[in-house]
């Protein structure tokens, strides 16, 4: 979806995490807009499409955008040593 020169990159129904994706591209170099934020606390009154908050980011840095928004929610769990609890295995 483009809108004046801005694609939709990530919608979330989460403001923290709408708040932390912006911060994410920001801090990248990628100019960041949120857009929706004033429908997210109509949640439940509205269909849920309609209440995420919508992160938008200029048409020509989407794909920058997307790769650096794919490597940092990867999360490698190969390297991951995994605990049982004592109580409850």
């Amino acid at each position: 979806m483009k809108k004046n020169g801005y694609v939709k990159i990530y919608s979330t129904l989460n403001m923290t995490e709408a708040h932390t994706v912006r911060f994410l591209f920001e801090n990248n170099g990628i100019d960041a807009v949120i857009e929706n934020q004033e429908m997210n606390p109509l949640f439940g009154m509205v269909a849920a499409r309609d209440a995420e908050a919508q992160i938008w980011v200029p048409e020509g840095m989407s794909e920058r955008a997307s790769a650096l928004l794919a490597k940092a929610s990867s999360i490698d769990l190969e390297h991951v040593k995994l605990a049982r609890c004592r109580n409850c295995g």
